[in-house]
């Protein structure tokens, strides 16, 4: 009977420690302020098995004609997170408040996920 007791404790410390989080399956929204500080910058994020499957903005009021680099960051920003399964990336030099912006709303519609 104690053969099963080690394994099931180190089983439990592995996943208690290793930090990730899993999330609820289902489409959850997030809303954080970007560059622009008139309208917010909306994300759904889809979540399947535990993990996102799907980040996208859904709506924003980021300067993308201004700056071009605006456009690469809701471009590409989502897909990274999705690839990686978490927020922590690298943002798009010369977009950093819309890369946090858009970073801010998917760990708000995680929140909910959790």
């Amino acid at each position: 009977m104690k053969k099963w007791i080690f394994p099931t404790v180190a089983l439990f410390f592995l996943t208690a420690c290793s930090g990730k989080t899993v999330y609820r399956d289902g489409v959850f929204r997030g809303e954080a302020m970007g560059y622009s500080k008139e309208t917010p910058i909306k994300v759904e994020v889809t979540v399947a098995g535990g993990n996102m499957v799907s980040v996208e903005v859904v709506d924003h009021g980021e300067y993308v004609e201004q700056v071009p680099q605006v456009q690469e960051a809701l471009n590409t920003l989502p897909g990274a997170m999705v690839k990686k399964n978490t927020t922590y990336i690298d943002s798009i030099a010369g977009a950093t408040e819309t890369s946090k912006g858009i970073k801010d709303a998917v760990e708000k519609a995680l929140e909910r996920a959790k």
